[in-house]
């Protein structure tokens, strides 16, 4: 996929690097069908949601093989917090080198604040920051086993998958 102005082996979600976003309001259910092409496998996790940890909602122990499908529904709370949040997976022994490949998407809640009108009328920039090093063939160089304990720091940045945007930001509004 290309991917801040280059070829590059990533993963993605709906094959985008960050993936898509997903909106919703306090009260809704999220439906969210993982269908997984990797070749290993994954399953999601959703970052900062107050949902159900079993079944078919936020469990940590669904593990997608691949090739197969799996459908996610997260009951929304009415009185569940707006915010930003973020969807990631969460297949054990996987996670780091996935998230490193790409595999992350943007959630928001729009919660009461939400329906204030100078809230509505605000503008919104939404930043997914992304890091990974890319070999010259463009695919992922793993980091290290330190790396991987203690983090890294990539050598391509990227926010909402570009390098080096510019962000409009009104003066005195």
């Amino acid at each position: 996929m290309p991917f801040a102005g280059r070829q590059a082996y990533l993963y993605g979600y709906n094959n985008q690097v960050p993936g898509p976003l997903i909106e919703a309001r306090s009260g809704d259910t999220i439906r969210i069908r993982l269908t997984n092409s990797l070749p290993e496998a994954s399953s999601l996790h959703f970052h900062g949601l107050h949902v159900p940890p079993t079944g078919i909602a936020d469990n940590s122990f669904v593990m997608v093989a691949p090739g197969d499908q799996f459908q996610y529904e997260l009951p929304l709370a009415r009185n569940h917090r707006g915010g930003t949040f973020w969807i990631h997976p969460h297949m054990h022994g996987t996670v780091a080198r996935q998230v490193w490949r790409g595999l992350a998407a943007p959630v928001i809640i729009r919660g009461e604040l939400d329906a204030i009108p100078e809230i509505q009328a605000a503008a919104e920039a939404l930043l997914v920051l992304q890091d990974v090093t890319l070999g010259t063939d463009g695919v992922p160089i793993e980091p290290s086993f330190m790396g991987r304990m203690a983090g890294r720091e990539g050598s391509l940045i990227t926010a909402s998958g570009k390098v080096n945007p510019t962000i409009p930001i009104q003066k005195n509004g």
